[in-house]
């Protein structure tokens, strides 16, 4: 799916909660600042973004977020709404605007160093292994292994195996924010 990203995208703020693109993510919002957001998100282009807490501290900010498709969203009779976010990509956060009642952030995407062919194929081994080695037999397990042959970015990948494997939400997210695939390998592998 090829998606225009805008330049501002509201952005929902969850610690510890990581949208990977091609990841469909259930939601519940109740909160009023949110509620207001998910309007003005129906009313436009149905995008919005995940980031972490860290957007409102800037000696920690995390400049790393994610931005997905609003997919389905049910209003229930408590005035509250379940949705599914549809992920869509990694964006660098430039700058934060408080002018609403929730987060509008101007975002970038994130564009990835490329690697060799050779390379990306040693690297893609190398994590169906590790994964591999953790999994119990089932079809379940042959079927996260079928899907992961079929994957060629390796970003995702990788961030796809640190939640498999189930970090810690800090190192998954210390792994999703590093974009340098041999650093973010690294890191993965720090965890066996």
């Amino acid at each position: 799916m090829n998606v225009q990203i805008p330049k501002h995208v509201p952005m929902m703020v969850l610690p510890g909660v990581l949208l990977l693109p091609h990841q469909l993510m259930p939601l519940h919002i109740f909160e009023e600042k949110y509620k207001q957001m998910l309007e003005d998100v129906i009313h436009g282009d149905r995008i919005f973004g995940i980031c972490d807490d860290t957007i409102y501290s800037p000696m920690h900010r995390n400049r790393i977020a994610s931005v997905g498709l609003l997919h389905i969203s049910e209003k229930q009779d408590d005035e509250t709404s379940n949705l599914m976010l549809l992920g869509l990509q990694k964006v660098f956060i430039k700058h934060v605007s408080e002018e609403r009642d929730y987060p509008l952030v101007e975002v970038e995407p994130v564009e990835l160093p490329s690697i060799d062919k050779r390379q990306h194929t040693v690297i893609k081994e190398h994590l169906i292994e590790r994964v591999n080695s953790l999994l119990p037999e089932s079809d379940q397990a042959a079927e996260v292994l079928n899907n992961m042959q079929k994957m060629s970015d390796l970003d995702l990948m990788i961030d796809y195996a640190s939640q498999l494997i189930n970090a810690h939400p800090t190192i998954q997210r210390k792994i999703y924010q590093t974009l340098n695939v041999e650093e973010k390998l690294a890191l993965f592998d720090d965890l066996f």
